[in-house]
């Protein structure tokens, strides 16, 4: 099964997922014009994105540290370059964390 959700905060964000869905609906507080907060309901799905967006941009932070700059006349050569870079980037990380010594990006 399938959950669409549409949430809106500062912009309109839409989320689906065929693992989490909108229950239990937790309760979060919005600030409104003035100095006065809101408490409003926020489904389930909503507040896991919300708790793990910061890997994503970890991983687009050392994404962007040292992205290989090779041009390629095909298409799929940037998708290639990309996935060697997740790839990179992932094994340093968990080099990191199985290792004692801890190396930094570059001279991984």
């Amino acid at each position: 099964m399938t959950v669409c959700v549409k949430w809106t905060d500062n912009a309109v964000v839409s989320l689906a997922s065929n693992f989490l869905n909108e229950r239990p609906v937790h309760q979060t507080t919005r600030r409104v014009k003035g100095n006065s907060n809101v408490n409003v309901p926020q489904p389930n799905i909503v507040r896991r994105y919300n708790e793990s967006m910061g890997g994503v941009d970890l991983l687009d932070r050392l994404l962007s540290s040292y992205r290989p700059m090779i041009r390629g006349k095909k298409w799929w050569w940037p998708l290639f370059l990309n996935a060697l870079n997740i790839s990179v980037v992932a094994a340093w990380r968990l080099y990191n964390a199985v290792s004692s010594s801890t190396n930094n990006h570059l001279s991984f």
